[in-house]
C-alpha cells in the first residue's frame, strides 16, 4: 500500500469489509515486528448532543485480525476529551467486553497519563502510550459536521487529548489545532467508515489509507467539495501534513462495479450528469444495470440527476445521492450503493404504474 493509495469497499456485513480492507491493505506488512507496540484510537464524537463511536464490529475485527498475525501488543487508546469517566465510557461504546474478551489494554488520560507538547503556540496533552508506539492506527466515523463542514481523519485525531485541551476546539484556533495535533503525531493507518450515521439500513462503505490529509481530501470531493473549501485542509497542506491532491490518489475499488463499456451508452442516456464523483457514477450505471436486467430499465419515467452541479437544484426528476438533496425523489447516500439505488428505482418504477 503506497501513500497515495485508497482502498475502498462496501457491503451489508461490516466484519467482512472491514476484513476485507485490512487483508487487501496488507496491514500486517507494515507493522515493524511481532513485538511492535500497536495502538488503536477509536473515533469518539457528540452529534447533536448523541455519542457515536466506532462500531464494536470494527475494532474487534481489527484486533482479532492482528492477534491471528500473531501480534502481541496490541493498546486500546481513549483519550477524555469527550468524558472524564472513561471506564464509562467503555461501557457506552460497548468496548468493554472487547477488551475483557480479548485481553487488550486500555489507556486513557487519567491524572498524569500524558506529555505535554507545544507546536505553532498551541500546548497539546497527549496520551503517553500514542506518543511511544511503534504503530498507531486511527479509526474514523466521518460525518459532515456543522463547524468543520465535516468531521474526519484529521479531526478524529483529538481523541488522544486531554480534557483540558477540550477549550482548543471552541476558539478561532480550531483549524490550527487540528492541523498542528496532526504535524506531532501521524497515524500509520486510518480505517474510515464513510457517513456511518447517515443510514443504519443501507450498506456500509468503507475506505483505508494511511494519509489523514488525503483520506479528508477524498472525502470533502464525496461529499461535493473541492478540499481546499475546507479550511483546515488547506492549512494541513501547507504544512506538509500529507497530500491534498485528489488527483494523485489512487482509488482501488476492492468490489468492482465497474459496468462494461458496450452498454454504458445505453444506461447513460438514462443519465442526466452534472460533475458527478466517480464512485457515485459508477454505482449509478450498476444499479441501472441491475433494472436493465431485470427488464425494467426502459420503464424509468423520467431522466435521473447526479453530481455536483444539481446541489442548488430541485428539479421534477430523481436526483441520485447527497448533491441532489432539494430533489423531491432523490437516493439518500455520498455515494449510496447500487444494490440501495436499484431498490428505490424499482419501487418508484413499480409506484408509477400503479398511479
Amino acid at each position: 500500500m503506497n501513500s497515495t493509495d485508497i482502498l475502498q469497499t462496501h457491503g451489508a456485513n461490516l466484519y467482512e469489509i472491514t476484513f476485507n480492507l485490512l487483508s487487501n491493505s496488507k496491514l500486517a506488512e507494515f507493522i515493524p515486528n511481532k513485538n511492535s507496540t500497536i495502538i488503536i484510537k477509536p473515533d469518539i464524537k457528540y452529534i447533536n448532543n448523541t455519542l457515536y463511536s466506532t462500531s464494536p464490529v470494527i475494532l474487534t475485527t481489527i484486533i482479532k485480525y492482528l492477534q491471528d498475525n500473531n501480534f502481541t501488543n496490541i493498546n486500546l487508546a481513549l483519550g477524555s476529551l469527550i468524558d472524564d469517566d472513561l471506564e464509562q465510557l467503555l461501557i457506552t461504546c460497548k468496548y468493554d467486553k472487547i477488551v475483557d474478551k480479548l485481553n487488550i489494554p486500555v489507556y486513557g488520560l487519567k491524572d498524569k497519563d500524558y506529555t505535554t507538547k507545544t507546536i505553532g503556540g498551541i500546548e497539546y496533552k497527549l496520551i503517553d502510550k500514542v506518543i511511544n508506539a511503534d504503530f498507531f492506527i486511527n479509526l474514523v466515523t466521518s460525518s459532515p459536521n456543522e463547524t468543520t463542514i465535516l468531521h474526519n481523519a484529521l479531526q478524529a485525531m483529538q481523541n488522544i487529548l486531554h480534557t483540558q485541551n477540550r477549550s482548543l476546539f471552541t476558539t478561532d484556533n480550531f483549524y490550527k489545532a487540528i492541523c498542528f495535533l496532526n504535524y506531532l503525531i501521524k497515524a500509520n493507518f486510518t480505517l474510515v467508515e464513510i457517513d456511518s450515521l447517515s443510514d443504519i439500513q443501507a450498506d456500509k462503505h468503507m475506505y483505508a489509507t494511511i494519509d489523514n490529509l488525503l483520506a479528508d481530501a477524498y472525502y470533502a470531493q464525496n461529499l461535493g467539495y473541492k478540499p481546499f473549501d475546507i479550511e483546515y485542509i488547506e492549512l494541513a497542506s501547507k504544512l506538509n501534513i500529507g497530500c491534498a491532491d485528489i488527483n494523485k490518489a489512487n482509488i482501488i475499488n476492492l468490489i468492482d462495479n465497474t459496468v462494461t463499456c458496450d452498454n454504458n451508452s445505453k444506461l447513460a442516456s438514462h443519465i442526466n450528469t452534472s460533475s458527478p464523483c466517480e464512485q457515485c457514477y459508477q454505482n449509478l450505471l450498476q444499479a441501472l444495470s441491475l433494472l436493465d436486467k431485470d427488464n425494467l430499465l426502459d420503464k424509468l419515467p423520467t431522466k435521473l440527476f447526479i453530481g455536483q452541479g444539481w446541489r442548488e437544484f430541485s428539479e421534477n426528476g430523481i436526483g441520485i445521492g447527497r448533491c441532489t438533496s432539494k430533489f423531491e425523489n432523490y437516493v439518500r447516500g455520498c455515494p449510496p450503493s447500487p444494490q440501495k439505488t436499484y431498490e428505490f428505482l424499482k419501487e418508484f418504477i413499480c409506484n408509477n404504474q400503479n398511479a
